[in-house]
């Protein structure tokens, strides 16, 4: 990148326009990452799961508790506990990575939608093992029927708003 900007920095007027204008917002991104870490902001959905306490505790809960192929039903984000601090596969992974490797993965997103409106006949029949609900499913599948999943299988874990569920399927 070095030799690219000192390209741009010796050609006229524009090219030090260009270098200034990166530079300006570089800094202004260290900033804001700076600051957010500085303040402490909790659940900002800021950092990976390893930089969140109950989703330490999650992690290590799965990994002393379940099997090592359970299949978690989670929120896709890039990391969610189970696959990233406990080495357990996830029915729908983050969806960015899903679509750059061409993968289908809308179907698994569909059935992620009935399977949180309480259909677990669907979530045995896709052989989910457990269902991670806490506040990142939520936020992603605000339509979830939280009741009737809790009713509908097993609370093995709980801590606060963080719930593990064993489906009825095993």
């Amino acid at each position: 990148a070095v030799p690219l900007l000192m390209w741009l920095w010796q050609k006229r007027h524009w090219g030090k326009v260009f270098v200034i204008i990166l530079a300006i917002f570089g800094s202004l991104s260290s900033m804001v990452d700076i600051a957010v870490r500085f303040l402490g902001i909790q659940n900002s959905s800021y950092g990976y799961a390893d930089a969140d306490s109950n989703k330490v505790r999650v992690g290590e809960w799965v990994k002393q508790n379940t099997p090592a192929n359970a299949l978690f039903l989670t929120a896709p984000n890039i990391d969610p506990p189970p696959l990233f601090l406990a080495g357990r596969p996830v029915y729908l992974g983050y969806e960015g990575w899903l679509w750059t490797w061409s993968l289908d993965y809308q179907k698994n997103r569909s059935v992620m939608h009935e399977i949180l409106q309480g259909d677990m006949g669907l979530a045995c029949q896709e052989k989910i093992g457990y269902i991670l609900i806490d506040d990142d499913l939520r936020r992603q599948f605000s339509s979830m029927d939280e009741g009737q999943v809790l009713s509908q299988g097993d609370i093995v874990y709980q801590n606060n708003r963080t719930y593990v569920i064993k489906t009825p399927c095993q």
